[in-house]
């Protein structure tokens, strides 16, 4: 006689089924609460609708992950009740109980850097350079809460799996059971596999059916969006207009303009737009050019930025007064996609994050490659440890001749020397470094610089303990400090020869966490100082509302130097009228955003490509689907570079 644990096949099936359905929707709602500053979710009504996107994502999660456990226990043997069986079927589910729930956990606390839920790319991160096992530990410690939350999360799927066991009948095959397969594979087979190969019954695309489109990482879940970019990999070869239309629409040539912030010594190389077949025809301007990527900085953070807020950066504060100050965006919210925006003009408007995808080894048009071949030395300088995300590899693949990370630091400074006991050299010591370097170099160079210390786990040099300003989040303190590094730097440089024939440019590679909810939504979580600063410049410092995006750099740079050059790339010089725009992608959208005005796209994978959830003004969005024509054709086909 049965006992009120145990259970027939099927009941102990769907029990089981359930268990894990309702284990995935509470680790949504720690992520939700973790991150729900981050949205803003209208009315009741739409928090109802994505609790129902929850379920219907969830469930064709759980039926996928768990497909092989469900095709072992459905299978009408009588192996499935025995010990040796069932000890390898449970070993299966939990491991797929592990993929399931430990995507969602880990973006409760990732997100808020990203702004996207983990996707395909995430194997890649974790074969591309590494420290893990040092990084490790303290991520577990910093975010102790979530770890308690899969603790508890775990202990209830224990605790109600260990109270249904499955009873053993006495007739154990029959050819009922073989209907009972077909029933349940049939069902199983609907809510995943049918989907996932072609189109998913579930289409990702679907989650803006169910809220506002910056709140769809509310509706899926992390495995699921692994899962669908795992088994999407690649562009899709849209076709919106036909190519020439959409060229133009992206590249249209404009005629030289007067730039307000061009006088006296600020003026545009005279350069006609550079993204054209036109080029410039008048004299090249030599110039050393610098370019400072800073870890995680927002214009949050800075009192240039924030005349009534608080302020962590008082250098870079005081440097704005004699620099050109825009309103930057980032072109994406990982540190590994500001290299090809910066570089190369090209931003992330997919999945993988390009020096991490199938494209990588594309041809592009970059500033290394383009200065070398006007005489300029080019070097790169990281201070972590190289082979990190393989940011010296695609440094090289673009062009720079010299590459220089911790390894060359500890090769003339001894191992260990400054090294922060996880990311590599502190700023401080390595821009000191840097400085001795470039005075080595033959002049013109053209210098990127990419920062660390304002990076998890947040720490600064023992001998500063306690100096740097303490905020309501960790990241301030740090960012402090490299405010402070800066400060130091540029006090070193000024007293070199090479310094008032330089142009330095500071941007951010990607927002840090937010504070205040204004830099939340589409147009507030990208926002980036944006400077640029020539040494012995006559006129004060300007500020400007227009927005400047991380691939405007190229083209900007390559109009003030004059250079005779046409480009490939998907931003616009600040020397010229038409710009203003950013260019983003994230949880499968494509969104243009004019400040005020915001066009947003989101693609399917069909065989004949379309575009779903079209928002935004009509001009708007013919030249966001022109920006996304031109992108996937020219990577898909390496046409990053204009044919001759």
């Amino acid at each position: 006689m049965k006992t009120k644990k145990e259970r027939s096949i099927y009941l102990f099936l769907l029990l089981r089924f359930l268990l894990t359905f309702v284990a995935l929707l509470l680790a949504q709602v720690v992520f939700t609460i973790c991150n729900g500053y981050l949205f803003s979710v209208g009315s009741v009504g739409e928090w109802l609708s994505i609790l129902w996107g929850n379920i219907r994502f969830g469930a064709a999660t759980v039926a996928f992950v768990l497909l092989p456990y469900w095709i072992l226990m459905l299978l009408p043997f009588n192996a499935r009740y025995q010990k040796g069986y069932r000890f390898f079927a449970e070993l299966i589910y939990w491991i797929g109980v592990l993929f399931i729930l430990v995507p969602t956990l880990s973006d409760a606390a990732y997100y808020s850097f990203t702004y996207r839920r983990l996707s395909a790319d995430i194997f890649q991160y974790l074969t591309v350079g590494g420290h893990m096992g040092t990084l490790g530990p303290k991520f577990l410690l910093g975010y102790w809460y979530l770890v308690l939350a899969a603790i508890l999360i775990a202990a209830f799927l224990i605790f109600f799996i260990g109270r249904n066991r499955l009873s053993t009948p006495k007739r154990k095959n029959s050819s009922g059971s073989w209907v009972a397969f077909g029933l349940g594979m049939i069902l199983i087979l609907f809510l995943s596999v049918s989907g996932f190969r072609v189109r998913p019954i579930v289409d990702r695309a679907l989650s803006a059916r169910y809220c506002q489109i910056q709140n769809t990482p509310l509706v899926t879940n992390s495995a699921y969006n692994i899962l669908y970019t795992t088994l999407h990999p690649g562009l899709a070869p849209y076709q919106f207009d036909d190519a020439e239309s959409a060229f133009t629409a992206v590249t249209t040539p404009l005629a030289p303009a007067t730039h307000p912030y061009a006088q006296p010594m600020w003026t545009a190389g005279g350069g006609r737009l550079v993204n054209s077949d036109s080029t410039s025809t008048d004299t090249m301007r030599y110039s050393n050019v610098v370019v400072l990527i800073l870890e995680s900085f927002s214009q949050e953070y800075m009192g240039c930025y924030n005349s009534n807020g608080e302020s962590y950066t008082p250098f870079l504060d005081s440097l704005a007064r004699y620099s050109h100050l825009y309103n930057g965006r980032s072109n994406g919210k990982k540190s590994i996609e500001s290299i090809p925006a910066a570089m190369a003009g090209v931003p992330t408007l997919m999945e993988c994050p390009i020096p991490t995808s199938p494209y990588h080894n594309n041809t592009f048009n970059s500033l290394p490659t383009i200065l070398k071949k006007y005489g300029y030395t080019t070097s790169f300088f990281h201070n972590s440890y190289n082979g990190v995300m393989g940011f010296d590899d695609f440094c090289y693949h673009i062009g720079f001749e010299h590459y220089y990370g911790q390894s060359e630091y500890e090769k003339k400074y001894g191992e260990g020397t400054n090294y922060d006991g996880v990311w590599g050299i502190f700023d401080e010591p390595w821009l000191q470094y840097m400085v001795e370097e470039m005075n080595q170099m033959e002049e013109p160079f053209f210098v990127g610089e990419f920062t660390i210390s304002s990076h998890h786990p947040y720490t600064v040099p023992e001998q500063y303990t306690g100096r740097f300003k303490q905020g309501p989040k960790p990241l301030l303190q740090v960012v402090n400090y490299a405010d402070y590094a800066l400060q130091q730097f540029f006090e070193t440089a000024s007293k070199q020869p090479w310094f008032n024939r330089t142009l330095f440019i500071i941007m951010g590679d990607h927002p840090g966490c937010v504070i205040d909810s204004r830099y939340t939504g589409l147009d507030g979580s990208y926002r980036i100082p944006m400077m640029f600063y020539l040494p012995g410049e006559s006129a004060r410092g300007t500020q400007s509302n227009t927005i400047v995006q991380q691939t405007d750099l190229m083209p900007t740079l390559i109009d003030y130097l004059g250079l005779d050059e046409s480009v490939v790339c998907f931003g616009n010089s600040l020397f010229q009228p038409r710009g203003g725009w950013q260019i983003v992608y994230g949880n499968g959208f494509y969104i243009l955003n004019k400040g005020t005005q915001v066009a947003t796209l989101m693609a399917d994978n069909k065989a004949q490509p379309t575009i779903q959830e079209v928002t935004g003004r009509p001009e708007d969005v013919r030249l966001l689907r022109s920006i996304v024509q031109q992108y996937n054709q020219r990577m898909l086909n390496n046409q990053m570079t204009l044919q001759k």
